[in-house]
């Protein structure tokens, strides 16, 4: 089912905010070296195995003729990474990614129409839980645009209230989102100030002195901490017309700026880089700014729901969104996520000089692991 609101030109295929007129390429199977067929079942098995929790929705996925990512899709990172990404034996064909992820292949002929910025859906999630509901299965939850999450708190995020999902049976939730053990000791905080401490008081039982066997023993005590925070980064985008570009180099008062810049937290980085150095010049040609977000703390980033966590306030308006391909969930390969790509909208027609401001928030949920070595004397 298409989102509601991705409307086409013309009859099409609307997908990851591109339109595809005509017949697409006839599907192939391939067979893995363990002689297991390479097809949908074999690619979301691969997906599960790999920890995705969004298993259900990969498929294999002709991205030979992926404009967004130049056909590399599965090398970009939003596939499970090496051989578990190709469908196909000759790699650069079909690959194992979430469905919603890929571009629609095109057959010779077909035509590109515009889609309208995608919106939430109406319907199911792959595993037939309705949008806004939580799963029978135990603690996934179906959001507004069809993906599923582990989410045990509900959509508030909070433990103890009406749209709670829960966890199975023997199990409790976390502050992840995740179920764990009952005796697993756990502190939940849903908001907390700058400069603000809280305190996590677990209780330690060293074994019988029967059962140590030897003067002493060691053992680890495992921290895990998961938080969400956000990165915020301003930009001032100036064009000029070539006239006035040419005016202000003569006369000396041209400040040049730069093609890349960098904003960061202690968690993560963003990166933006345009086609051309700043100011822009308002020439008859397509520009380009490319996003790239990094993990540069020591822990680890969850995935991005983009069509969420990535948000572009602009005054005037000079970034196309819908070229962005933002209703996606975006996973990191390594410590750098897949780049985002969005056209710029120059007018070309500009007198003298215009100024935009552009603010980038990108929300994010980490997590960070510490482990401390105890001494157990008998």
């Amino acid at each position: 089912m298409q989102p509601e609101g991705n409307m086409c030109e013309r009859t099409c295929q609307c997908l990851e905010g591109r339109c595809v007129i005509g017949k697409t390429q006839a599907t192939t199977t391939a067979t893995s070296s363990s002689g297991l067929a390479r097809d949908d079942a074999w690619c979301r098995e691969q997906a599960k195995a790999a920890g995705e929790t969004n298993y259900n929705n990969y498929k294999c996925v002709d991205t030979s003729n992926d404009k967004n990512t130049g056909g590399n899709s599965c090398e970009l990172g939003t596939g499970l990474g090496g051989d578990a990404n190709w469908c196909d034996q000759s790699k650069g064909i079909k690959c194992c990614i979430p469905a919603s992820s890929a571009a629609a292949p095109q057959s010779q002929g077909s035509q590109q129409g515009v889609c309208k910025k995608a919106k939430p859906i109406e319907g199911k999630c792959t595993d037939g839980t309705a949008i806004g509901q939580c799963s029978k299965n135990k603690p996934y939850y179906c959001d507004k645009y069809g993906h599923s999450w582990s989410m045990c708190q509900g959509p508030d995020l909070q433990n103890g209230t009406a749209d709670d999902c829960g966890c199975p049976e023997g199990k409790q939730c976390l502050s992840d989102g995740s179920c764990g053990k009952p005796n697993e000791c756990h502190l939940l905080v849903n908001k907390m100030l700058p400069n603000a401490k809280e305190t996590l008081e677990c209780k330690v039982t060293a074994p019988a002195a029967a059962d140590i066997l030897k003067p002493d023993v060691w053992t680890d005590v495992n921290v895990r901490m998961r938080y969400s925070d956000d990165l915020n980064a301003v930009l001032k985008i100036d064009v000029m017309s070539p006239e006035e570009y040419r005016r202000s180099e003569m006369k000396g008062t041209l400040v040049k700026g730069l093609k890349k810049y960098s904003f960061n937290n202690r968690d993560i980085q963003l990166d933006v880089e345009f086609t051309d150095e700043l100011p822009l010049v308002a020439r008859d040609k397509d520009t380009y700014v490319h996003f790239t977000i990094s993990d540069i703390g020591n822990g680890m980033v969850y995935p991005l729901k983009l069509y969420e966590d990535f948000a572009i306030d602009q005054m005037p308006e000079i970034i196309d969104e819908e070229s962005c391909s933002l209703n996606r969930v975006t996973v990191p390969d390594g410590k750098q996520f897949p780049k985002i790509t969005c056209k710029l909208k120059v007018d070309k027609n500009i007198i003298y000089l215009r100024t935009h401001v552009v603010n980038i928030n990108v929300k994010y949920a980490y997590e960070m692991r510490k482990s401390v070595s105890v001494r157990v004397v008998r």
